[in-house]
């Protein structure tokens, strides 16, 4: 199963705080602690169900066939977007367009700031690290059910009348698509629900790709 921490919002100044084993807000938990009152238990990290749906279609020289694959019952944990340290070269997540910038955003947004020199040595010296428990909490989890249209092939028979002028016995043009649509929970923003099951962030890429079929 997974457990996460529970998100209690953020404090006056962008930090993010969790309820602990009383039910206190606060940014201080001790990564030893063995209270499990802390954690909510958000469900199964593996599917309960997975499948896939096939069919073809065809109309005279026309021939269509489609997969779509599907998956349901788990949960999973989004990618982490916070750290005590950001690179100028490397690339951040657009969530932290949203960020806490000035006391009051709290009211609007649940994404923390980005901190300082000042607030990490703060938060150094009280043995405290809000960021990791944010990426590991209920806010950074989402639905991992999702329904995917995996492959769509048209293949084309040119008529045999045509391409006998031309000493060819026959000639088929197929065109294939991978990977061309994903119906998953809004929360992912992108993210592949699939990939991340399997530990991978890198989403499926679509591809195309075209054939010829000759035979003379």
């Amino acid at each position: 199963g997974l457990y996460s921490f529970r998100f209690a919002g953020l404090n006056a100044d962008g930090l993010p705080l969790f309820y602990n084993g009383k039910d206190n807000p606060t940014y201080q938990i001790s990564k030893y602690s063995r209270d499990l009152n802390m954690l909510k238990y958000e469900g199964s990290r593996d599917p309960l169900g997975s499948g896939g749906l096939t069919n073809s279609f065809r109309y005279k020289n026309l021939n269509l066939s489609f997969l779509f694959t599907y998956s349901f019952g788990n949960v999973v944990r989004l990618n982490p977007i916070m750290q005590r340290y950001f690179s100028d070269v490397e690339a951040l997540d657009a969530t932290l367009a949203n960020r806490w910038r000035a006391p009051g955003h709290e009211q609007y947004t649940n994404v923390p700031r980005i901190i300082e020199a000042e607030t990490r040595t703060m938060l150094l010296e009280a043995s405290a690290d809000p960021f990791t428990f944010y990426n590991r909490s209920d806010i950074r989890t989402a639905n991992g059910s999702f329904i995917r249209l995996k492959n769509v092939m048209v293949n084309y028979a040119l008529p045999g009348a045509l391409i006998k002028r031309y000493g060819m016995k026959g000639l088929q043009i197929t065109a294939q698509a991978q990977n061309l649509a994903l119906w998953a929970d809004s929360k992912l923003q992108g993210q592949d629900p699939e990939a991340l099951i399997s530990g991978i962030s890198i989403p499926a890429a679509t591809t195309f790709t075209l054939g010829l079929n000759i035979n003379l």
